[in-house]
């Protein structure tokens, strides 16, 4: 203190207006060292011995300090950021998700880009710009971890079959998900009939039933009372059976073909009917444990922004209940989880179970970076959501928002200053709240609730798109390649030979019941014995098809090896 009054001093001699407007700054930066700067630097001196791995989150914008924060102070904390178009919200993130990748990542990683902006910088430039310095025994060790889902990517499709079993969770529970994902994303006002609700699940729980199929044959044992028939002998679910034999018959022409109409929807675009009639889907929980995933839902056809909806609302549940159910052993490695615009992919059911989720993150050592535009995008369709963030985000970055977004935010604004100087007017929370909406791009608020901070104003980093573009360009094709994720994923040819699979089976048991010209269950036992080897596709073949009408089983060309590091 002593430092800022001499120099306050010396700047003064000889009355000059100008020195002693500077004087005046000097005054005032006196007064913010003395509170919530000062008090964040004091934190931040006491990591200065730590050598783990550190996340940049700006500078202070008034004194230009470096603010880093090692990584065990965000295992298990919820990061939320906020801001409208253009702000620099989604730059910030990319700074602090950059700072994962390393030889040795210290945390497993998963992305979810609803809009489609974020995900390709990392998978376009920024990867195959720091792979290509790497030598490449860590490159090779890096891909075989790493994934990227995009349904929309016709050159590399990805496996996910809703219906494929979920290890640990219910045939009902997740047939009722399923169910629910299809009524908000197409049912009116986010809202299906209880009719139709019942219909569909009843129709998902017989799929899961028997195994192997999906939303496919779901549509076509709604709209083929031969193949309904066909497959009842072979369903393990008692009350499925039950259902249709009683129940069924008497529901309404209506709420069936509103199903029927709405799954017409989700299959109507080719790419979308393929990824969802792969034989398997892509297990998230062991992504979890030591893997790198980017899921991208923002290239999909025009017309079609209920598919990204869907996708989006499928990742997001999916990574939610992988999360609620991951077993934490000290060994475990920490995970983040970034989601983009991340409101979209909520249901009624995970919004009213937010805050549990949130809670049961912090012991299972992982980290949620959660991203949206504005407060009220949240608040109009959950308002308990602001009330949980508020409670249980450990660290909240407030990036330019609304007038009116801005007082839901009020909360983490520094106090306003008390009177420091006479003839100086103290400032308001109408005139913190009047700077929060007119501040300049990449600055924003750093609200470190689990310290027990008030908020700081800081910049973020400076992100040097142009040079990751310039040695991503260099990079080797291969390196390339396999960071827009052409590794994993299916050509659309592998697929099509899949779906026309699906249609033969289709067909030969729906033939097969018109050919006995009444339900006939002597063809084949209700109780089949399955070798515990079989995969479900196996098992479906077996359950389903007699041996002459079995196609040939698919086998990959060469033309979908993808290439890869030698």
């Amino acid at each position: 203190m002593n430092r800022w009054l001499k120099r306050i001093r010396e700047q003064t001699v000889g009355g000059k207006q100008e020195l002693l407007r500077d004087a005046e700054a000097y005054h005032d930066a006196l007064a913010r060292e003395s509170g919530a700067e000062a008090k964040l630097r004091e934190v931040l001196r006491s990591f200065s011995s730590s050598k783990e791995t550190r996340f940049r989150f700006g500078r202070m914008a008034e004194t230009k300090e470096l603010v880093e924060i090692p990584l065990h102070e965000l295992i298990g904390v919820a990061l939320s950021t906020m801001g409208g178009t253009g702000s620099g919200k989604s730059a910030a993130n990319l700074a602090l998700e950059l700072s994962l990748f390393q030889k040795e990542m210290p945390a497993s990683f998963w992305k979810i880009d609803g809009k489609g902006e974020s995900a390709p910088w990392l998978t376009e430039d920024f990867l195959p710009a720091i792979l290509s310095q790497w030598p490449s025994k860590d490159v090779d060790s890096f891909f075989g971890r790493y994934r990227v889902i995009d349904p929309f990517d016709p050159s590399n499709l990805p496996q996910l079959n809703v219906l494929h079993p979920i290890p640990g969770v219910p045939a009902p529970l997740q047939a009722k998900e399923v169910a629910v994902l299809l009524a908000e994303t197409l049912g009116t006002g986010g809202v299906m009939g209880h009719r139709m609700t019942t219909v569909l699940t009843f129709a998902v729980r017989l799929a899961l039933s028997i195994g192997g199929l999906s939303l496919l044959e779901v549509k076509t044992l709604l709209t083929n009372s031969n193949y309904l028939q066909g497959l009842l002998p072979n369903a393990t679910d008692p009350e499925v059976r039950e259902y249709f034999a009683y129940r069924f018959p008497k529901e309404s022409k209506e709420a069936l073909q509103a199903v029927i109409s709405r799954l017409d929807l989700i299959l109507l675009v080719p790419d979308t009917a393929r990824v969802l009639c792969a034989p398997e889907s892509i297990d998230i929980a062991a992504t979890l444990e030591d893997g790198v995933a980017i899921s991208n839902f923002g290239n999909l056809p025009h017309g079609a922004e209920y598919l990204g909806q869907f996708w989006f609302g499928f990742m997001f549940r999916a990574l939610a209940r992988a999360v609620m159910s991951r077993p934490v052993a000290p060994e475990t490695k920490p995970l983040f989880a970034c989601v983009d615009e991340w409101q979209v992919g909520l249901s009624e059911d995970l919004a009213n179970h937010f805050e549990r989720l949130l809670t049961l993150s912090r012991f299972k050592k992982v980290s949620w970076l959660l991203t949206n535009q504005l407060a009220g995008q949240i608040g109009s369709r959950y308002p308990q959501l602001l009330a949980t963030l508020k409670n249980s985000a450990g660290i909240q970055m407030a990036f330019r928002q609304s007038h009116e977004d801005a007082l839901a935010l009020k909360h983490m604004l520094p106090k306003p200053k008390t009177q420091s100087r006479p003839g100086k007017q103290a400032g308001t929370m109408e005139d913190a709240i009047h700077e929060f909406a007119r501040l300049p791009d990449r600055t924003f608020y750093f609200y470190w609730k689990k310290r027990g901070l008030e908020a700081v104003k800081l910049v973020s980093p400076t992100v040097n798109f142009a040079e990751a573009k310039r040695l991503a360009d260099k990079a080797p094709k291969e390196i390339r390649d396999a960071c827009q994720g052409k590794r994993h994923g299916l050509s659309r040819s592998a697929l099509d030979r899949i779906l026309e699979q699906r249609r033969v089976q289709i067909d030969a048991v729906a033939n097969r019941m018109t050919s006995a010209g009444r339900p006939n269950f002597s063809r084949r036992a209700p109780t089949v014995n399955l070798s515990p080897d079989m995969s479900d596709r196996e098992q479906f073949l077996e359950l389903a098809a007699p041996d002459d009408l079995r196609p040939a089983e698919i086998e990959s060309s060469p033309d979908e090896a993808f290439p890869f590091l030698g």
